[in-house]
């Protein structure tokens, strides 16, 4: 076999292992440009399932925040109910007790162990502002306004400007006044408590509302495309996300 035989068989055979080579890389490049596509499509169900899942949080957050909302005002309703009960009682106990202390202080007077009406007075008023102080009563301006008109009245009885009964006459006269102020300033702290409530049912309602008005979550549309460009026997393949 002669050198140009040689030279062309090697030619021929080295020409074959290219035609390989590219033909393998061209394979490889196929499938790298598959595995691409494939990864694109699963980070884009990734992101789809990622914002599905934090839709579904921001609702579950808001439905907890209007529950416990909910659970706090029927709990502040509560609460109000009872102290309202245990202040009603205390209060009628001290005024039990009061009365009680006016009447010793007269049994006094009228045994002769207290010699005027004002020493009946500053007898039971010291223990009136100490029962009601017990108590917790919250209007202690009332009573001591209370025990000032008694001893007014008690002094006016002692000069003999006005009789036991005119006397009593006027200090129910001023219990009225007291128990009309009172009452003034009770419903003016309930319709406070009401303003509470109606703020706090303004933002149920709102929370409500805005819960209502959210989409359910969506899938998300991720489109995929790929560009294949071929130069000769190779080849590049470029994928976007959109």
């Amino acid at each position: 076999m002669t050198n140009r035989e040689v030279f062309c068989q090697c030619m021929s055979f080295t020409r074959a292992l290219c035609l390989l080579s590219l033909g393998v890389l061209l394979c490889t490049t196929q499938a790298l440009a598959w595995n691409t596509n494939q990864f694109m499509r699963n980070m884009g169900s990734n992101m789809d399932v990622q914002q599905d899942y934090q839709q579904r949080q921001v609702q579950l957050q808001a439905q907890q925040a209007q529950s416990q909302l909910l659970q706090q005002q029927v709990q502040q309703q509560q609460q109000s109910i009872q102290a309202q009960q245990q202040y009603t009682t205390r209060l009628r106990a001290t005024s039990q007790e009061a009365a009680s202390a006016i009447q010793e202080c007269r049994n006094k007077r009228a045994s002769g162990q207290l010699k005027t009406y004002v020493e009946s007075t500053e007898c039971s008023n010291p223990k009136i502002v100490a029962a009601y102080q017990r108590a917790g009563y919250p209007y202690m301006d009332l009573i001591a306004l209370w025990t000032a008109k008694r001893r007014e009245i008690a002094e006016q009885e002692d000069m003999h400007r006005m009789t036991e009964v005119q006397a009593q006459a006027k200090g129910a006269e001023l219990m009225s006044e007291i128990s009309d102020t009172e009452r003034h300033r009770n419903l003016e702290a309930m319709n406070a408590q009401a303003q509470a409530a109606t703020v706090q049912a303004s933002q149920m309602q709102a929370l409500g509302s805005f819960q209502s008005t959210q989409p359910e979550p969506q899938p998300r549309q991720t489109h995929i495309s790929c560009t294949h460009m071929d130069y000769g026997n190779m080849g590049s393949t470029d994928c976007n996300t959109h």
